[in-house]
Formats: C-alpha cells, structure tokens, sequence
C-alpha cells in the first residue's frame, strides 16, 4: 500500500533548523585552529568544547592598528572597553582611567561626566567617544550611544571598525536591522576577514529569513575555518526556515536563539508550513513599495508561483530586475510558472538556473526529474532522482544530529559523509571537526582536517563545481525563459480569497446504516485486526451503487475480505442489499452472487447489453462476471481461468473500450508478487515499526478485457510493451478529448499516472498522460494516487480529475485546460488539508445545489506503526466550491460519524431516498459501513439525468451532457471506474441554485449524435434515450 514517495517532495523535508544542543553555541575554533588567518578574539577564558589551538596567533585588541583589517569587531557593549591609545596628555590619560574605574563600578554618570571633559578639550578624541557612548548604552539609552559612537569616523584607522561593528550590534538590539546590516556590511567591505561581522550579519539575515543571502556569509565562514555547529545546520536546506521553537527551553549554555525578524521572517516560516499565499501576503506591501531588498522580491515570486497565483506572478515579474535574478528563488518561480503552463524547455533552464545557485532546492530537483521524464531522458530524469534524494538524505541525516541529545557522534559522521558524496567538502570537513572533538581525537588528526581544508581553498574545490550541481546537464542546451511583463498592473491585484463570498450554506449529512439495516463490515482476515496488515490488507473493500431490480431505487454491492493465504477464501462473503422500503434487504445468497474469495474492486455495465446491470467482482484469483437474469438473480461466470494467487488486482471498470459499442473491461492490478502475504517488520516489544509500500513489491500489469460480442471476454495487456507495469488504484473511464472515443485515466502508486488513449488505426493504447500534464502533481513528484473525483470543478467545459494522496503529498487537482491538465491544488486551496490526511476514495458532490461541484473525501491510514507520527484513524472531509477555490466545510451529523476518525476506503455517490441531494457511502477496514444521507436545507433546485444507449453502448460511457440555465453552462460526463474501488450510481445530477428552469439540455452521445432539450422543469429525474426527442419523467421521493 502506498508509503511516502522517495521521490516526492513535501514541503519543508525536514526543519533545518537544529534543536539546541550544548555544541551549537561553541565555536569551532578551526579560526586559530584550521584558518591559520592571523588572528584570533581577545584573550578570554576558553569554553571547554573548543578546539585547541594549533596555529598559535597574537592576541589583539580591537584597537590595534596593526591588525584592525585582519581582526573582528567586538559586537557586545562592554563598559570596559578595548584600549585605543592615541598620544596624548598624561592628565587626559588619568581621567580616563579614572572614568573607567567608575564605569567598572557601575557608577556610569561619574563615568560618563568624565569622559565628557575629555572631550571638551578634544572633541575628536575617538578613545573617549567610544567610551562615552559604551555608557549610555550601558545604561539603556541606546540611540544616544548610536549618536556618539557614529562621531567616529568610518575610516579612522583604529576606531573606525570596532564604531561601525558596535553601532551595527545596537542598531539591531533596537530593531532598526536594515541599518545594522548596512554596518556590518561596510565592515566586512573593509575588513573580508571580519568572522565575528560576519558571524552577526549571517545570523540577523537567518532570522529574517533571509537564507540565501545568508548562506553566502556561513559559506565564507567555512572557507575561513570558522563555523559554529547551528550555522553549518543552517546551510543543509536554504528554502526551509532556521527558527526555534519559542516553547523550547533555552539552549544549555547559553547560546544564540533563532527568533524570527520582521515580515520576511514570518513570510519565511509560513513558507515552511506550506502557507504560500500567507507568506506572500506578508511581504507583499514591502515588495509593492519598491523597499524590498533583490533576495526578498525574489522570495515573493516563488511564494505567489507555489500558490499558484497567477495574477501576483505576472504583477511580481514587473517588479523583478537584473538583481532579482542573481537569486535561486527567482528561477525557481519562473520554472513553476512555466512547468504548469506546458513549457517544458524553459522550465527546465529556469530550474537548472535554480539549483545553479542553490544546490539544496529539492522542490527544483523534483520537478527536473518529472520534467526530464516527460521529454524522453529517463537516464537524466533518474540521475535527478538520485540527486533528491542524496539532498534528501542529507536534510534527514541533519534534523537526526540536531535533534539527539547528547550528541549522536556516530550520526555527525554519516552527515559528514552524505555532504563529501555531494562535493559539498567544506562543510564536510567542518562537520568532521565537529566530530573529531566529540570523540577527543589528538591534535595532529584536526591539523590533518586543516591541511585538507586549505586544500580545498587553494583548489577552489570546497563546494560543487557548476557541472556537479546540475548532473553534468548543459545549461545552455535549454533556452532562457522569455516572459512578457507588459500589461502588468501598477499595484498589486487583489487576491481572490479577499474577495468577500457569500455565505456558505451549513451542510448537514446523517450516517443511518443502523436505521436500514446496513450490517456490512469489510474484514481484512478471518479475525479483526488492528496493525500488521499486509500489503492486500490495507487496500479495503469496495461498493457499487446499482438499481439491480430496475424499480428505481438503488441497491448496494459490498466487496469482502476475510480468506487467509494460501487460498484466500473465507467465510464471508461479498454482500448485496436490496432496497425496500426505504430499507436494506440482503440478498446475497437468494440473488445468487455470493463470493468468497478476498474481493478488492468491483464494477456494474450492461455486459450482455440486455437492459439489466451486470456486477464484475475483482479478487485474488479467478475474477467474476455476475449477469443479471432479470428477475432479481444472478449467473455467476468466471471471466478467464487464471487463479493466479500473486495478483492483486484494483479497480474496474466496464465502458467500449474499442468502439463498436459493446461494453469492455478494463482491469487495473496493484501488484503482481508471489510475497503478496508478507507481514510487516515488529521489534522486540512487538510493536509494528514498517510500512508495507508497492515499490518493494513487483508491479501488476494493467489488462483489457474486450467483448467479442457472444458474452465472451479476451484479455490482453493495455500495452505490448513488457516493460510497463504499475501499481495501479483508481480508475476513470469516459471521453477525456474532442476525438470520439474513450479514454482510460488510471491513478497510481509512486509511479506516474497513465491517460491510456487509444490509436484506432494501429488498435493500441499509448500513455498520454505526461503530454497531457497529469502524471505527475505540481510538486513534480509520482503521488499515491488513490481516489479519483471527476467532474468540472472550474466550470469551463472540461473534465477534471481530484485525486487523493498519501499523508503529507497534497492532493492532485488537474483541471482541464485547452493543452492538457495543470494541477491547481494549491491555487484552490486544498493543498493544506489534504497533506494532514491519508486520503482514499473521493467523488464530487454537490451538496447544496447550488451548481458548484463539492468534494467529499475519506480518509485513513494504512498501518498503525509506531514509526508513523500521523492517526491510525482519521475523519472525513467535505470541501465546498467557491468557485475559484474549495473551502472545508464542518458537518453537522447528529449520527456523530462526522465528528469521529476513521478507516475510510471505498466511497461511491448515490441519491439513496431520491430527493434530489447526493448522499454517499462509505467502506472502511474492520467498521460498520456508512451511508451518509444528505439532509442540507436549502431553496436550491436541481435536476437528474439517466441515460440509455440505443447506437451507443447501453450504458452510454463517454457521454457528454451540458446544460445552461441563467445565462450559466455545466458538463458532465458519463463515466466508468469512477475512482478508488467504487461504482457511483448511474445518475448525472445537476445543482441549479435558484434557478427555476432550464433553458437547454445538449447530450453528445458517443455515436456521434447530439440531442438538444429545451424549456425543461426542474426538481426532477428524467430518462433520456439516444434518438428519442422527448426525455420520460421518472418517480422521485418526497
């Protein structure tokens, strides 16, 4: 069952940021020890975790002209400050001394009176003004010490750096960081060497999120040999946020916290929780001023381009200029933007330009391997696929050492290792300081560290060449990204989520399996379980909604688990439920369709096109055709005579595959392995600590089943080509394009979907789905692909698919556009929601009405290990159409289903009581299965449409039906599959808001035909038959 993509990138992978541990805030002192750059802090007493000396250098005083552009500034106000000694009189120096003494005795307006006279006599006195400004910052009074210390002039030869380095620290301690960052700037222009400058500066843009520009400082930092522990941390992974929790305690020892600073700060911490739309919001009025700094207005791009926000993005590249573009971020955005829009070569150049400057961009590398893959460069695709998740290992290996305590030296050394396997050697290097101090190595083994520092320096090798970083791909074989920013408006757009929405209408859902009768309860073996599923275990079981008796009420079909290995038969069986009354009836046995084999998905078609809805039943081993004799039993036919006991097979669906209008069978299987019955990994206390996931298992082979037209079915493969075999999961069946004809939309786990289109002439099924932008999610990642909801959410007369994923993948969204598929989950607001869910089956429901398609999904997780931090159970969701985006919707359900968690798997759409609301069902493993009855109170109408093909194959698959009312248009389509493991109930149901008419109903047949009805009544179900031109009512409950 699916398990988290080693491809798939969710954001963040990890925090970089490290928990304090006590090594954090030592330096490693590879300053004196590794640098060998001449100079070293004023002599202190030594912390105990430092690194010894071995390149001894003289100690020096801020003041020392002789080292003033070698040595750091001292950034912490001190009352006693470091001497400058200029040539002066003795009674000058006596006040000064006496003026000290009372500053050490805290007694700083005696102090500050004296220095004061001093400076009467010399105002220029740079000795007395840095004195004189050190008290009042003793006392608090900050913006005066700013104003005296500023007095110095910035290139006096002794004083002028320690003043600028000092004012750069109070400026920040009053919050005015632009002007500290100004400061230290201008230090480190004079003074390159300046590590304590540039520690401070790093440090202020860290907590800004600022963590590109940052990197550059921590990285000069490397080259000098001088690093603390949390800095090298934050050079792991440059999009995440490098901040502490403000619950954590504080760091033993003291120690730097990594508070965040101002707008940039929060915008780059929403960012980490994959907030993009808030984050940009943070920083939009800043980036709208013209103030921003190059690196934030580049930051702003790629949060509007991760939200998918297409009106900011075009405003954004307005605003951008040549130093935006010296930025990762920057490219980043413009890939994102391009790789939705179908520009494939640009969007590759932009994000090789990405991890050009930033080698940690895993979110680029992700979308370069699906890039790569949807030109035909597997090997190149693959080589991506391994940078990610070497990258990927690394963030891993860091959160480990950040988060032990005491510290984990064995995991430092892994650390160290993943960073040289990435050319990433200085940092490796420093990390193996780090570790030689842990372990207590002698001095000549950290000398040795220094001799390969200086190395690497010397060689210009202690990063990854350019060739390195973009897996030896020629950037210049792809095009520059060439985007209009003509047009753009002069501010920034107004967001539609800003927009005020009308009320939503409260939604209210009851679960009355208890009140019909509803018993069924999918067993996954022959006991209840609850953890150690195997692998066809965790799939659940499936539900078809049908009206097997043709008295227009709908019945269910309910899949069973409960055999063992090796024959996975058992003594339950599948059950069928007739409606009576506005009650459930089994008639399992009397209906002839009982099955005791382990059932995974089951379908309904006409097979034998006789007007009677035939049941197809998938199981491990031979599948089975149940026709419907008509009279309210079943003949049961095994469809091949393949019993082969290592094949899983997943969803089906019954539509004409081959257009000759007999119904087909398409067969998806899951995994095809004769392990199928392996049990998951427990440790020694026997708790579950694994996962079972379809990747350590051989993929299953998706099959045809075409009808020869006697009732007889010949398998085949869907594709000649031995090589293609997938974990296939859900499943959709309809017209997906203009051409006549089905196509086949098939979900799977960690490997890409497939849009199987088949080539008339040639009589073969090619894969379209990486031309068609919807194999892959927007994270460029292959997704768990579960359920499937078809439907046209944006309304612009085009199928769309919603498609559930994994706990922390975000859901799929592809919309239909004039090119392909672009997944807008993001832009629609479902991304947050449905990473903090394992999500399976889905439909799309309207559930007030009111024209716009809904979703509901349910949830649940495959295991219940130890090693997983998400709920074994979890709860429903319903998210309402806005019409540019879905919102969560709470349910008010009296039954208390809604409010309550769950292993949710199949879920099927009905019109159970038939008063025009969408009710749905829904399987779970070892629970009560539900039927959630839609009891919303609205003033809304609605209409619903059956369909019966006469040229057309009976169950009319691929039909398009639009109708238009208000000056508004809605499609729909006729579908098989229908997603995970469910078959919905063979009605198109249509909201209409408060419209009271229909101006017109336009059916496109698959035959070719169009039949137009006009002036329809609404709040009604009708029939329509291909060639008739008038539709029949049907009956309706009240």
């Amino acid at each position: 069952m699916p398990i988290p993509n080693p491809l798939v990138n969710r954001f963040p992978t990890g925090r970089a940021a490290p928990k304090r541990v006590a090594t954090a805030t030592a330096l490693i002192f590879v300053a004196s020890v590794l640098s060998g750059c001449g100079s070293s802090q004023s002599p202190t007493s030594k912390n105990p975790t430092e690194i010894e000396t071995v390149e001894q250098s003289t100690s020096q005083q801020p003041g020392d002209a002789s080292t003033a552009r070698q040595s750091d500034v001292t950034t912490e106000p001190k009352p006693e400050p470091a001497t400058v000694v200029p040539p002066v009189a003795s009674d000058r120096d006596t006040k000064i001394a006496r003026a000290d003494q009372l500053a050490g005795q805290g007694k700083f307006s005696e102090a500050g009176d004296i220095y004061q006279s001093v400076l009467l006599s010399a105002p220029d006195d740079v000795e007395a003004l840095f004195r004189l400004a050190n008290v009042y910052a003793a006392i608090g009074n900050l913006e005066q010490a700013i104003e005296i210390i500023e007095e110095i002039p910035e290139d006096h030869p002794q004083a002028g750096l320690p003043a600028l380095g000092q004012s750069a620290d109070w400026y920040a301690r009053l919050g005015n960081y632009d002007q500290s960052q100004k400061n230290f700037e201008k230090v480190l222009r004079l003074a390159p060497q300046a590590y304590v400058a540039r520690r401070q500066l790093a440090f202020q843009l860290n907590r800004q999120g600022r963590r590109h520009e940052a990197a550059e400082h921590l990285r000069q930092l490397c080259r000098q040999g001088n690093i603390l522990q949390d800095e090298l941390h934050a050079l792991i992974s440059l999009s995440d946020p490098m901040f502490d929790d403000p619950s954590e305690p504080q760091p033993e020892g003291g120690g730097r916290r990594y508070t965040p600073i101002g707008a940039m700060g929060q915008a780059r911490m929403l960012f980490g929780e994959h907030q993009y739309q808030q984050a940009a919001d943070k920083v939009r009025s800043l980036v709208e001023s013209g103030d921003a700094p190059p690196a934030v207005v580049a930051f702003y791009g790629r949060a509007v381009a991760e939200a998918q926000d297409d009106d900011q993005f075009r405003w954004w590249l307005s605003k951008t200029n040549d130093a935006t573009k010296q930025f990762a971020e920057y490219w980043s955005a413009i890939g994102a933007f391009l790789m939705i829009d179908g520009k494939t070569k640009p969007a590759i150049r932009a994000f090789l330009e990405a991890v050009d400057r930033d080698p940690t961009d895993l979110a680029s590398m992700s979308r370069l391997q699906s890039l790569f893959e949807s030109t035909g460069q597997s090997a190149v695709a693959e080589t991506w696929g391994e940078r990610w998740r070497a990258v990927r290992d690394t963030v891993r290996a860091n959160n480990r050492v950040a988060d032990s305590q005491p510290p984990n030296v064995d995991e430092i050394a892994n650390l160290a290792n993943l960073l040289f396997e990435l050319d990433r050697k200085l940092e490796a290097v420093m990390w193996k300081s780090i570790e030689s101090l842990h372990r207590g190595l002698p001095k000549q083994q950290i000398a040795g560290l220094n001799e390969q520092r200086k190395h690497l320096i010397a060689s210009n090798s202690g990063f990854p060449s350019q060739s390195r970083r973009l897996c030896d791909v020629e950037i210049d074989t792809y095009p520059l990204p060439q985007l209009e920013t003509s047009g753009a408006v002069a501010s920034a757009p107004i967001r539609s989520s800003e927009k005020i929405d009308p009320p939503l209408i409260a939604a209210t859902f009851h679960n009355v399996a208890s009140d019909i009768s509803l018993t069924h309860v999918f067993q996954v073996g022959s006991r209840p379980k609850s953890e150690g599923f195997t692998i066809y275990q965790t799939l659940g079981g499936a539900v078809a909604a049908l009206d097997y008796d043709l008295d227009g009420h709908v019945d269910l079909s309910l899949g069973q688990g409960s055999g063992e290995p090796p024959s996975y038969v058992g003594k339950l069986s599948n059950v069928l439920y007739r409606q009576v009354d506005d009650r459930l009836q089994e008639q399992t046995e009397a209906a002839g369709v009982s099955e005791y084999r382990y059932s995974s998905g089951m379908t309904v078609g006409d097979w034998n096109q006789d007007g009677f809805p035939d049941l197809v039943c998938a199981n491990i081993g031979p599948n089975q055709l149940f026709i419907n004799n008509g009279d309210g039993t079943f003949t049961s036919e095994t469809l091949d005579d393949r019993n082969d006991l290592t094949l899983l097979p997943a969803s089906l669906a019954v539509a004409d595959l081959t257009g000759d209008a007999l119904p087909d069978l398409f067969e998806s299987n899951y995994i095809h392995d004769p392990d199928l019955a392996r049990l998951p990994q427990r440790n020694a206390q026997g708790d579950v600590i694994q996962t079972l996931g379809p990747l350590t298992y051989q993929a299953g082979k998706d099959r045809l089943g075409i009808n020869d037209g006697t009732g007889n079915v010949r398998f085949r493969p869907i594709t000649s080509d031995k090589e293609v075999a997938s974990p296939a999961l859900g499943v959709v069946v309809t017209d997906f394009d203009p051409a006549s004809g089905n196509e086949i939309f098939v979900g799977n786990d960690l490997k890409p979907n497939q849009l199987w289109v088949r080539d008339a002439g040639a009589d073969a099924w090619n894969d379209a789905a990486i031309l068609q932008g919807c194999a892959f999610g927007f994270s460029g990642a292959a997704t768990a692909s579960m359920g499937i909801a078809a439907g046209d959410f944006d309304r612009n007369g085009k199928i769309d698919l919603h498609i559930t994923n994994f706990q922390d993948q975000t859901v799929s969204l592809f919309l239909g556009r004039q090119t392909g598929f672009q997944d807008r989950n993001v832009q629609w607001g479902l991304s947050t929601h449905s990473a903090s869910v394992l999500g399976f089956g889905t439909q799309a429901i309207d559930y007030d009405n009111d024209s716009l398609l809904d979703l509901v999904v349910t949830n649940g997780h495959i295991e219940n290990a130890t090693v997983l931090a998400a709920p074994f159970q979890q709860p429903a969701q319903l998210f309402a159409n806005r019409g540019n985006r879905f919102e969560w919707l709470n349910v008010d359900d009296r039954s208390g289903y809604w409010d309550a968690p769950h292993l949710g798997r199949g879920l099927a759409r009905l019109d159970f009581n038939r008063d025009g609301n969408n009710d749905f069902v829904i399987t779970h493993l070892g629970e009560t299965t539900a039927l959630m009855i839609n009891a919303t109170q609205t003033d809304n109408h609605w209409i619903q449409l059956q369909f019966i093909g006469v040229v057309s194959e009976r169950d009319s698959i691929g039909t398009k039906i639009t109708i238009r009312f208000d000056d508004q248009t809605r499609s729909e389509w006729i579908t098989a599959g229908d997603g995970y493991f469910c078959n919905n109930e063979s009605l198109i149901p249509f909201g209409l808001g408060p419209s009271k008419s229909i101006d017109e109903i336009q059916v496109d047949w698959p035959s070719g035909k169009q039949q137009t009805f006009t002036d329809v009544a609404v709040d009604q179900r009708l029939l329509i038959l291909e060639h008739e031109d008038e539709p029949f009512t049907l009956p309706i409950g009240r």
